[in-house]
């Protein structure tokens, strides 16, 4: 369960999960265990999708973040969730 942000708080604020319950802390390891094993492949997968997998994750309207992927050959810096799903 998560706490509801109230109006006036700073967007980057806004994307912090609070976690207010003992139950709260499953939500949160279940959703990091699904970030993480969501990159997962295995053969007849078909193709990948980020948007699909990751969605819940981000804030798709927002474009002015830095994501950063550290295993980017090129050390890109996206500044969306889309951008950052094509690198």
């Amino acid at each position: 369960m998560t706490q509801t942000i109230p109006e006036g708080t700073e967007r980057n604020d806004k994307k912090a999960m609070l976690v207010t319950s003992a139950g709260s802390r499953e939500e949160v390891a279940a959703a990091h265990v699904q970030w993480v094993w969501g990159w997962e492949r295995r053969d007849g997968d078909g193709c990948f999708s980020f948007r699909e997998t990751f969605e819940r994750f981000y804030d798709w309207s927002y474009n002015q973040t830095l994501l950063y992927d550290d295993f980017d050959p090129e050390h890109g810096v996206a500044t969306s969730p889309a951008e950052y799903g094509a690198i």
